[in-house]
């Protein structure tokens, strides 16, 4: 198909919250290639977390949270589902564990949310052959794809970390290979993240599609003796912050500052932990990604720490290499693609306090090129423009 007759195509784009808060940070800078890529991209977010609206290109609009429903709408869509449902939970094992049937309760619901909403069905009305439907997640809002009719839209997924290691769900996900069926495309931040599914899925249509972030230059490193030492993520369990608050606790032979970025559920708790350290603390709570980009120029920062217990591969890690910041960090998902010997420390998926100590100690003492791979793997112009040539083809290849 010519060039032209893509370039008139729209992208709906369905996002958790994107482009209210600051989450999603990442989508920030796909957006703008997107939206070079489409004549129009609509972004349907789940809900509205936050007054704060990111920035976006001219020609992206904003359609009303999905989460707008009334219940009773809600639960007039239920006989869309029912069946295909109903049969999961007396075929794939789902009464056998309480996970198991939170997962499913909690699908159904979200997915029938998504169905009885205005702006889905505004989307069935607006949708023209070969428009692109793009669900930025591997969960809740791609549980429609089975329940639409609309053979002629370009259905695509991005799976990233937490919405596609199925142990997570006790390896339960509803629905799964009936959305998968009907999908055009998967596109995987990290290549352990594509083979893990392909092996469960062998069927599915895969590409490898990195996300990237934008050059904003070096950061500076201390020159005082200090051994400045940031975090940066939501605060929740899985991201382990209160265990890097232990590791830090242990580092007795270093002055050291720590800076974590980010807020979440266990602000307050990181608070009162933190009261009475040896060592300065800094919580900056939630800065958007202007100010990030600006801590970063004007800070000396000497390492990235990052112990999660679950990932596809963080974004903040890419941001920390563009800067030449060495990462320490848990081989969970597809870290290990991005922290090696070039750019920082793996360390096992549930390392003792002690390992990550040593870890530190030696990613002091050693020198790394951490840009140097950014530059050849997570540059942002670079992996969005081969992800949408490679989109380009993908359609072509359909509509013939």
């Amino acid at each position: 198909m010519p060039t032209s007759q893509l370039i008139i195509r729209k992208c709906f784009i369905f996002t958790n919250a994107f482009p209210y808060g600051q989450a999603e940070a990442f989508l920030e800078t796909e957006v703008v290639y997107l939206a070079k890529h489409f004549s129009k991209v609509i972004i349907i977010p789940y809900k509205q977390n936050s007054p704060y609206q990111r920035e976006l290109p001219d020609n992206c609009t904003v359609m009303d949270p999905v989460m707008h429903n009334k219940a009773r709408q809600v639960l007039s869509s239920i006989h869309h589902t029912k069946a295909i449902f109903l049969k999961e939970l007396f075929t794939r094992g789902v009464l056998k564990s309480k996970k198991r049937i939170q997962n499913w309760i909690t699908d159904l619901l979200i997915t029938n949310v998504y169905l009885a909403s205005k702006p889905l069905k505004a989307i069935k009305r607006a949708i023209k052959p070969n428009d692109v439907l793009y669900f930025y997640w591997g969960r809740d809002a791609c549980n429609i794809i089975p329940f639409i009719d609309l053979p002629e839209a370009f259905k695509m997924i991005r799976f990233h970390g937490s919405d596609l290691w199925e142990n997570l769900s006790d390896n339960y996900i509803p629905i799964r290979k009936r959305v998968l069926d009907k999908t055009d495309l998967t596109l995987f931040v990290s290549k352990a993240g594509m083979d893990y599914l392909k092996s469960l899925y062998p069927n599915i249509n895969a590409l490898l599609s990195r996300l990237g972030t934008n050059d904003h230059g070096l950061a500076k490193r201390s020159q005082d003796g200090i051994f400045r030492i940031v975090s940066c993520s939501y605060l929740v369990p899985v991201k382990r912050v209160s265990f890097i608050l232990e590791v830090l606790n242990h580092l007795e032979e270093m002055s050291i500052e720590w800076t974590h970025i980010g807020d979440g559920p266990e602000l307050e708790q990181l608070k009162e932990a933190v009261k009475g350290c040896r060592y300065p603390v800094h919580l900056t709570g939630n800065i958007n990604q202007k100010e990030l980009v600006s801590y970063y120029q004007s800070h000396e920062v000497d390492l990235f720490i990052n112990l999660s217990s679950s990932e596809g591969i963080p974004v903040t890690i890419m941001e920390a290499i563009s800067y030449n910041i060495p990462v320490v960090a848990t081989n969970v998902g597809g870290v290990s693609e991005i922290v090696n010997h070039e750019t920082g420390i793996l360390v096992s998926a549930n390392p003792s306090i002690e390992e990550v100590v040593t870890a530190i100690y030696k990613a002091k003492s050693t020198s790394f090129s951490p840009r140097n791979f950014w530059e050849g793997n997570y540059v942002s112009d670079t992996n969005y423009t081969k992800f949408l040539n490679q989109l380009r083809r993908d359609e072509s290849t359909q509509t013939r």
